[in-house]
């Protein structure tokens, strides 16, 4: 009984919105990398490295508009996005059935953007803060085409990749 008040009360409470401020400047920067990864493993293919480009570029400018909020709430160094991309993208995968997996990779690195943008909009929401609210919308349409494009990818070249032999 006497250890559980004693570590009852070494427990310091905290908002954790600086978790997940974290969290979203490294999903932003892993996607980022993937993006990178995607466009070197399949530089052949001019699509892939000018969209994975236009992406890479939507993920840093969502890094930077980031950078505020971390004054006023604080930011925590976050692993689990680093973890996610070191597992998905942990070798290059070669040719269209390569290709495919990667794009369905990138999807999976897109959702975790939106799916923390999410959390993080209804956290502002209940601190009232306009700002946060604000930018969490737009990071969320901005995963949201993160996604779309990931999507027609995989569609146009999932068919291929699949049936033909390779």
């Amino acid at each position: 009984e006497i250890a559980v008040n004693i570590l009852g009360t070494a427990h310091v409470h905290r908002s954790h919105v600086s978790d997940y401020l974290g969290m979203l400047r490294a999903a932003n920067e892993e996607f980022a990398a993937a993006c990178r990864q995607l466009a070197e493993d399949h530089s052949e293919n001019a699509e892939i490295v000018r969209g994975s480009e236009i992406l890479r570029d939507m993920a840093d400018e969502a890094t930077l508009r980031l950078q505020k909020f971390f004054d006023h709430y604080g930011v925590k160094k976050m692993a689990e996005p680093r973890k996610l991309r070191q597992t998905l993208f942990n070798h290059h995968r070669p040719g269209d059935f390569g290709l495919l997996r990667e794009v369905h990779d990138l999807y999976l690195m897109a959702c975790e953007v939106y799916v923390t943008a999410e959390i993080l909009l209804d956290s502002a929401k209940e601190l009232r803060d306009h700002e946060l609210v604000d930018f969490c919308t737009w990071m969320k349409s901005q995963a949201d085409r993160q996604q779309m494009w990931c999507t027609t990818q995989v569609k146009e070249n999932a068919a291929q990749s699949l049936v033909v032999p390779q």
